[in-house]
């Protein structure tokens, strides 16, 4: 198979799978709610490979490539506040789509596994996995921690720390994951090679207290630090009925977060009333 369809291709880990993708050499269609970010634009270059649609302008079956992975990143949805862009794929997937010719990728965010109350993305992406399964599609489901790295969405604490210079680690609303961090390009490179195995994988990182060691890098006041330990000490690993991968730092964490770093000064600058033309 080498054709994928990413929804959620404008996305945080949307776009970093459509890259990954595109370097192995497949044909990639992403697709999202809204244009295709100018920067996401100007890294993947001209490659005849990619093409982009908004949900819209996909209506029909024959508009996504037969076969192909399709892979729908709610993880993306929940962090970027996507919620409603499920309104716009439903119907493109559930319209006479060829079901046992595609292999469904579905990407979730682990804190749904630690809650009692079920999210309504989260019962959503679960009616389309089950549906899968009954029309006999392979269907492989990837659970994820914190992701960090260039792009990262304002949702998690990591990017509100480094974009905020009053933060207050006490006062933030936790709605991640704070027992595993993975460097973005960590994620996708496992997700890429675990892609054709029909099974539910949990990733976690190789190395322990990786959230807490990523988030140490950008704050810097000992109070807050001392919160922020005794808030993951509090914390361990649960144990699910799925296999886990183990993910390795192929950076170092200062490298990793100082890239994250890095991308939002540069964001931060062309975002300047002085480089608007």
């Amino acid at each position: 198979m080498n054709d994928a369809v990413v929804f959620s291709g404008n996305s945080f880990i949307g776009f970093e799978l459509c890259r990954v993708f595109l370097e192995e050499g497949m044909t990639v269609l992403g697709c999202d709610e809204d244009e295709l970010d100018e920067d996401r634009l100007l890294e993947i270059g001209r490659n005849a490979n990619f093409q982009y649609q908004k949900f819209h302008h996909i209506q029909r079956p024959e508009h996504i490539p037969s076969p192909s992975y399709l892979v729908f990143s709610f993880y993306d949805g929940y962090y970027h506040r996507k919620e409603n862009a499920w309104k716009a794929i439903k119907p493109v997937v559930e319209k006479s789509l060829d079901w046992k010719k595609h292999h469904f990728i579905f990407l979730y965010p682990s804190i749904w596994l630690k809650r009692k109350e079920k999210h309504d993305l989260y019962v959503k992406a679960e009616e389309l996995r089950k549906q899968a399964e009954k029309e006999k599609a392979p269907v492989t489901v990837f659970y994820l921690p914190t992701v960090f790295g260039p792009r990262q969405p304002n949702s998690f604490l990591l990017a509100e720390a480094m974009t905020n210079p009053a933060f207050q680690w006490e006062q933030a609303c936790i709605d991640e994951d704070f027992e595993d961090a993975l460097y973005v390009e960590d994620a996708v490179d496992v997700i890429n090679r675990q892609k054709e195995k029909s099974n539910t994988f949990i990733l976690v990182n190789a190395n322990p207290s990786s959230w807490e060691a990523v988030m140490s890098r950008v704050i810097h006041d000992e109070e807050q630090i001392n919160a922020l330990k005794k808030r993951c000490k509090d914390q361990s690993r649960n144990a699910y009925p799925f296999e886990t991968l183990q993910v390795e730092n192929k950076l170092p964490i200062d490298e990793a977060v100082q890239k994250q770093i890095i991308h939002i000064k540069k964001r931060e600058i062309c975002d300047f009333p002085f480089f608007k033309f």
